[in-house]
């Protein structure tokens, strides 16, 4: 039997959240494959931190500025896919951040982007390996914002 061998990969990114209302909502993006997620990428180089890469992969696609990031430890999930013809274990790390500025979605990257109440994020976001961080979203949201 055929050892598959699965490389690793990371992206960074940042969860934006505002208070309207009196109730929270998260700006969610769908890319140009169709899913819903927040803003996120590869580092440029290998000199590039995560906030860093977080941080270009929101203007780059968002138009957003970061302001701050709540003081809360960053979420991440993990899957496996195939990328390329690879086989490909991946993290995505997530920052929660108030941000600012116009949205100005990325058309090459970015098909839509709303804000949305975090109550309805689900409705939204469906993929199956981000459920438990958006559960704990919710959660760290309610508790300690």
């Amino acid at each position: 039997m055929k050892k598959i061998i699965k490389e690793k990969d990371a992206s960074f990114g940042i969860i934006p959240l505002q208070k309207n209302n009196e109730k929270w909502q998260v700006f969610i993006v769908r890319s140009i494959t169709g899913h819903w997620g927040f803003p996120k990428g590869h580092p440029d180089s290998q000199y590039e931190s995560p906030q860093q890469t977080a941080q270009r992969e929101l203007k780059e696609e968002t138009g957003f500025t970061l302001v701050s990031y709540y003081p809360i430890e960053a979420l991440s999930f993990s899957y496996e896919c195939r990328s390329h013809g690879r086989y490909v274990d991946k993290t995505v790390t997530l920052y929660l951040g108030q941000v600012t500025g116009n949205i100005h979605p990325c058309p090459i990257e970015i098909a839509e982007s709303i804000w949305v109440d975090l109550d309805k994020v689900e409705d939204y976001v469906v993929f199956g390996a981000i459920q438990d961080l958006l559960k704990t979203l919710k959660k760290i949201v309610k508790e300690q914002l």
